[in-house]
């Protein structure tokens, strides 16, 4: 028997594109690498030319850069709906909130602007759900997805737990090691001990497109958790019941 098919949620549909255009830098950059090195190796070959590296290395890059929008753009799109019937989701925005009031009670005085800030947020919006929803989305959005940590964080925040996506944070540090060595030094080693070696890191094709086909598979496997859990019927909640208490307990001892 085949299973319904169900509508791609509209909270992904950016998420979904962004995903695509990121697996079409990846393949572009990996079949120019291939045509320069096929016609090399007319004229017998060799080992990867720096020039060859470098679209390896952008391809890598690509695909690190694509995780990343996509995953903000999920946070953007589909954190509001969830955080209003996940408890995962209400978990973790709990656990945000004590964190940014936990200034008010503090004796220096730069949190405690910061909580009471926070709090004046939360007071003005329509409801207080809503209110840490978009400060916390703010935060969330606020910082590069290139380690992971914070890829690690922006899961849980969206109700997944992480080995759910067989995440694995060894290999996701390695690639993300390799990504910010060539972003932020263009792969240059000028320290190299032989006085004949290549004053920059050597990057294989293999270490390159696994390393850029784990991220983007990473993507694709979050994308579709968020729309499981987007689409799952009778998955409501009442609206974050320890964030409705936990509010009125901070706010009296701002207010004091």
């Amino acid at each position: 028997m085949k299973k319904p098919v169900v509508a791609t949620p509209i909270q992904t549909e950016r998420a979904r594109l962004i995903l695509q255009f990121a697996r079409e830098a990846r393949r572009a950059f990996q079949e120019s690498c291939d045509k320069t090195r096929l016609d090399r190796q007319k004229s017998g070959g060799g080992a990867l030319t720096m020039a060859e590296q470098d679209l390896l290395r952008a391809m890598l890059v690509f695909a690190a850069a694509g995780l990343d929008s996509l995953v903000k753009q999920l946070i953007r799109d589909a954190l509001r709906p969830l955080a209003a019937r996940d408890r995962a989701v209400q978990v973790e925005l709990e656990t945000f909130a004590a964190r940014q009031l936990r200034g008010d009670v503090s004796a220096d005085e730069s949190e405690a602007a910061s909580g009471r800030k926070f709090l004046a947020h939360v007071l003005v919006a329509s409801t207080p759900l809503l209110g840490v929803t978009e400060q916390y989305i703010t935060d969330l959005t606020g910082e590069s997805m290139q380690s992971a940590e914070q890829l690690f964080k922006a899961v849980k925040a969206l109700g997944i737990d992480p080995p759910a996506l067989d995440l694995d944070p060894v290999e996701l540090k390695k690639i993300f090691e390799a990504r910010n060595q060539i972003i932020h030094e263009m792969d240059i080693v000028l320290e190299a001990r032989k006085k004949q070696a290549r004053k920059r890191r050597s990057r294989t094709v293999e270490q390159m497109t696994d390393g850029a086909d784990y991220l983007l598979a990473v993507g694709d496997r979050l994308i579709t958790a968020v729309e499981e859990k987007l689409v799952t019927p009778g998955g409501a909640t009442p609206e974050a019941p320890v964030l409705v208490e936990v509010l009125p307990k901070l706010k009296k001892r701002t207010l004091a």
